[in-house]
């Protein structure tokens, strides 16, 4: 079973990763900020329009900071 401490870093790498490789494209042309598109992403994948990540539904919420405090310290 795929537990929500794994998918929402998950998604967070790959938004990351594809607005690494398109950001000059979306800034230049498009003229959006990065704070609109990943919030126009957030908005996507939570629970009002796909149902990805449903932060209501997050059981034990220390736990998930715990996961997401070592993620931190684990990138710096």
């Amino acid at each position: 079973m795929i537990s929500e401490t794994k998918v929402v870093p998950a998604f967070l790498g790959g938004f990351i990763c594809i607005y690494g490789l398109v950001s000059g494209f979306v800034k230049e042309r498009l003229f959006l900020s990065e704070a609109l598109v990943a919030m126009v992403f957030g908005i996507l994948i939570g629970p009002e329009v796909i149902n990805v990540v449903d932060p209501r539904t997050f059981l034990n919420v220390e736990k998930f900071t715990l996961e997401f405090a070592r993620y931190v310290i684990a990138i710096q």
